[in-house]
């Protein structure tokens, strides 16, 4: 019963001190990374098939 008090306290003060939000905040951050970008490049139907036969 004690260490169930104490895990449960330390949780709390983990989740209290803003430990959890900026731990999720950081993995969230770099979860994005800032290399992966979406190029604005449109074909028409079956342009780009046509270029790249090993197009799936």
């Amino acid at each position: 019963m004690a260490m169930k008090r104490v895990a449960s306290s330390a949780i709390n003060a983990f989740a209290s001190s803003g430990f959890l939000r900026s731990s999720s905040r950081f993995s969230r951050h770099y979860a994005s990374s800032g290399s992966k970008k979406i190029v604005g490049v449109f074909y028409k139907g079956n342009e780009y098939a046509s270029m790249n036969p090993n197009f799936l």
